[in-house]
């Protein structure tokens, strides 16, 4: 399905019951008519981005014009694995969906052991990365969307919902949490395609906005903590690329900026060792998750000790991110104090 290129761009989408209207963009009025109405748009309403639905459907010379008379950052949506095929569609907007990623992520945490494949398939697709995208950070990434499965319908486990969500928020790529995430909505269980629509596209409002929802909490904490990365290193954590430290069946552990990352997709009942060079800045570093200090040894190594997820900066950085934390958390008092005298 949709891999004649002339179909996917000149054929109409939908049914033989519900076609889908087919504007002619190659036409210069209605060309014109588009690019006019997008930069009228964008002046009007003051968006930062736009993004592009079914995408790979129009000819990529015609999203030229259009992203350039947007005069904002573009995303486009084109939902297929095909790495190289995705990637090439950044040549003509600022970031693409990353699908090829999305796929990946689902299959190495799910719940299923039978089906859950291991963590060397996200770091294939870290090196896919390098090879056809353009700038994978520009590109936004996610666990699921409307259209398709809730990614909490397969994957309940708490911890290795941690490890998504990690990963989701710390990795190359723009993250993009689908509304209903925080609330655990996990679709219809009782219905057989009970994942995807319409059951994937719950009123949020029926959750009662739970601000006490463990999933909320520890989003906000994720986002806390981008924040006072983007605060403490500027654009650097954001635009720098990860660097693979280790890598084996069900731990993926990666340097992205000043910040060591470690994912799992399930438990293992022994310690294992990450190797620094011998330029390492610091022999203590503090995970931004639990506070705990790991040192590494004579060896250069630091044992890895649980499939728990860890944000791992050096001691004298994260005092500094601490001092900031310090800093918010004073202002807030004050704020408060003073709105109650």
């Amino acid at each position: 399905m949709f891999t004649d290129l002339f179909q996917v761009e000149f054929c109409s989408l939908g049914s033989e019951r519900s076609v889908l209207p087919d504007l002619n963009t190659e036409h210069d009025f209605v060309v014109s008519a588009f690019v006019s109405w997008i930069n009228e748009t964008i002046m009007k309403y003051k968006f930062d981005a736009i993004r592009i639905d079914t995408f790979r459907h129009v000819r990529k010379s015609f999203w030229k014009d259009y992203n350039r008379y947007s005069g904002v950052y573009s995303l486009g949506e084109v939902a297929t694995s095909d790495a190289s095929y995705v990637g090439a569609y950044q040549n003509v907007a600022d970031g693409i969906l990353h699908y090829p990623l999305y796929f990946l992520l689902n299959q190495a945490f799910q719940d299923n052991d039978q089906s859950r494949q291991s963590m060397f398939v996200i770091e294939n697709q870290v090196q896919e990365n390098e090879k056809y995208f353009n700038d994978t950070t520009l590109c936004g990434i996610f666990l699921d969307n409307h259209d398709q499965d809730r990614f909490l319908n397969h994957t309940q486990n708490s911890v290795r919902i941690q490890n998504a969500l990690v990963y989701l928020m710390f990795s190359d790529g723009i993250p993009i949490v689908y509304m209903g995430t925080e609330q655990n909505f996990t679709g219809n269980p009782n219905e057989k395609y009970g994942a995807t629509d319409p059951w994937n596209r719950e009123p949020l409002w029926k959750s009662g906005y739970n601000r006490s929802m463990w999933i909320y909490k520890y989003l906000a904490k994720l986002n806390q903590i981008r924040s006072l990365l983007k605060e403490q290193y500027n654009e650097e954590f954001f635009i720098s690329h990860q660097q693979t430290m280790l890598i084996d069946n069900d731990t993926y552990v990666y340097k992205k900026g000043p910040l060591v990352i470690v994912v799992s997709n399930q438990s293992f009942n022994r310690t294992k060792k990450l190797s620094f060079d011998s330029t390492v800045v610091s022999n203590r570093w503090k995970d931004l998750l639990t506070n705990k200090i790991y040192e590494i040894d004579n060896n250069n190594e630091l044992e890895i000790d649980s499939w728990q997820p860890k944000l791992l900066l050096p001691v004298s950085s994260s005092a500094s991110i601490l001092s900031s934390c310090l800093a918010v958390l004073s202002f807030l008092l004050s704020f408060f104090f003073n709105m109650n005298k």
